[in-house]
């Protein structure tokens, strides 16, 4: 099943609702605003998807609710950075 939902407005900005990202969907991305879900396995799943495509210019915005875990993106990247 595909969520892809792509708008492009008057501005150029592109806004995709996808479960996975692929590099081809985010090349000419350089800001990206990433919602973390409250189910941590689908939070991780897909944000380590995310960097696995993005290049290392782009910004990642993380937002999301204190309760889902949304501080823990920095302590899962330690080890990589």
């Amino acid at each position: 099943m595909n969520f892809k939902k792509h708008i492009k407005n008057r501005k150029n900005i592109y806004i995709y609702n996808n479960l996975l990202i692929s590099k081809e969907m985010i090349k000419n991305c350089n800001t990206i605003i990433f919602y973390w879900p409250k189910n941590k396995s689908e939070a991780q799943f897909q944000f380590f998807n995310l960097i696995a495509n993005a290049s290392i210019q782009t910004t990642i915005f993380i937002v999301g609710e204190n309760s889902s875990g949304v501080k823990s993106p920095p302590l899962m990247l330690t080890n990589w950075i």
